[in-house]
């Protein structure tokens, strides 16, 4: 490769021929960049600049920039001695002043390019502690504006549920897999995900669509294929109890649990869904992985989606993650213990930590993916996150609450610089205003977590007042 290439003397000597490795020029056209005391001066001769003793500061950066230039360096390498590149702000302003070709190399690691934003997310925990405090500041404020945007705690009453055959179609023979799919108004998505599941290889399957009042043709779609169709009122709806439904309904000996708006995105996906059941009895559900829809998920919720759904398996004993969007459970076991009717959201965690609790595992698979994301606003976190943390604190973590909470408000911070270079990363929105968006969703999302806290907080203190005393309740009966 023609031109110069520059490598900087600042990890150690081992680090820094691994770096120069990657410049592909001849060592005639390299030179070296360093301090005085660079174990490299030596051995590189004449082909060794040195900034002269201690380490590299703002006067020398001044003092060589104009040499270095005169060179014409097409490629700048930076050697790292962490994975982090703590404390090379300086040096990384340097190398990308002197080639916009500019590359660090962590040790062990391949380069990456050196950018404007990258230093900048360096010191960005600041600014994002800062905004931090600022909301903590006006979080009374904040709280009121969005106690008027959070679903109430319903309670246990419901109307029962009457199902109403609009078509029941199926063969005589069993089949292995009952897929069944929850619907209201999914008309948008819904044929996708049918013809997705009609591509799919492997075991025999049925189909059932219970809907809950669709007003548009969600309906006729599922009619226009082969499959089981069932109506609901839409008061009588309820996650729990469709799926307790679908699964009393269902003839397979495992149900899979998918929303209208998910797409199934291989012809393997059902297979690998139910394979980690097949293989061992101590399997009680599996739940696959979920990607954005095209088109329809907001940086918010790729965030989300990116940090749950990642590429590695997890068998899980203990954890209560799992997702219905996207799951596969033996039907026996559903029927036993069926999904819980009396919460308002979240069944599909609660589930997992009940099987748990008999000495079943659930697993988390990759290779069962599907396209699913409903594009949700700020607002919308604030309101997914209420209603899990409410369910989390009443159910699985009643003696963890006021830590769990406290915990959340001290990652807020690094909560929001990971959602600020993840949108940076992915090109999102604009990185000004990505500074500000990525601190005020990660707040909200706190004081979601801090809504449900108050409430069981206020919950298990309510008194039971008699004459002219008040004690407090021996026991609390949480919705």
């Amino acid at each position: 490769m023609s031109g110069t290439c520059i490598v900087f003397c600042t990890a150690r000597p081992a680090d820094v021929n691994r770096a120069s490795e990657f410049t592909n020029f001849s060592e005639d056209y390299v030179r070296y960049f360093g301090p005085d005391s660079s174990p490299l001066k030596d051995s590189k001769n004449f082909n060794f600049i040195d900034w002269g003793d201690g380490p590299f500061t703002f006067t020398k950066a001044v003092c060589h920039f104009a040499r270095l230039k005169s060179l014409a360096p097409t490629r700048v390498v930076l050697p790292l001695n962490n994975e982090n590149g703590d404390g090379y702000t300086l040096l990384r302003l340097f190398a990308l002043g002197l080639s916009r070709h500019a590359v660090e190399v962590p040790p062990g690691g391949k380069p990456k390019n050196i950018s404007t934003s990258q230093i900048i997310s360096q010191k960005e925990i600041i600014w994002h502690t800062a905004l931090i405090w600022f909301f903590d500041c006006i979080a009374p404020i904040l709280r009121l504006w969005l106690s008027t945007q959070a679903p109430p705690v319903r309670g246990h009453a419901r109307s029962p549920i009457k199902p109403e055959t609009v078509q029941d179609f199926y063969n005589e023979e069993s089949p292995t897999v009952s897929i069944i799919i929850r619907t209201f108004n999914e008309a948008r998505t819904l044929g996708q995900t049918l013809s997705a599941i009609a591509e799919q290889k492997g075991p025999t399957r049925e189909v059932i669509v219970i809907d809950s009042g669709s007003e548009d043709d969600t309906v006729a779609i599922a009619c226009s294929h082969s499959l089981r169709v069932y109506k609901i009122s839409k008061e009588s709806f309820h996650y729990s109890s469709a799926l307790n439904l679908g699964a009393r309904l269902a003839r397979g000996s495992y149900l899979v649990n998918i929303s209208a708006h998910a797409v199934p995105q291989s012809d393997s996906w059902l297979a690998n869904l139910i394979a980690p059941m097949q293989e061992d009895e101590k399997v009680a559900g599996v739940c696959g992985r979920e990607i954005p829809l095209e088109d329809w998920a907001s940086p918010f919720e790729r965030k989300l989606l990116h940090d749950m759904f990642r590429q590695k398996k997890r068998v899980m004993t203990e954890s209560f993650f799992f997702s219905n969007a996207n799951s596969a459970v033996r039907r026996d076991l559903a029927l036993e213990v069926p999904f819980d009717e009396t919460i308002d959201w979240g069944e599909d965690q609660v589930w997992a930590h009940a099987v748990h609790q008999l000495g079943f595992k659930t697993v988390y698979t990759p290779d069962s993916p599907v396209a699913h994301s409903h594009n949700l606003s700020m607002i919308d976190c604030f309101v997914r996150t209420l209603k899990f943390q409410r369910t989390l604190f009443r159910r699985m973590h009643q003696d963890r609450a006021d830590i769990t909470n406290t915990e959340f408000h001290l990652r807020l911070p690094a909560r929001a610089l990971s959602l600020r270079r993840f949108i940076g990363e992915h090109r999102l929105m604009p990185e000004l205003r990505a500074f500000f968006t990525s601190a005020f969703c990660e707040y909200l999302n706190f004081l979601g977590s801090d809504m449900a806290h108050r409430e069981i907080f206020l919950a298990q203190r309510k008194p039971s007042c008699g004459g002219n005393s008040c004690q407090p309740k021996k026991e609390t009966v949480l919705p």
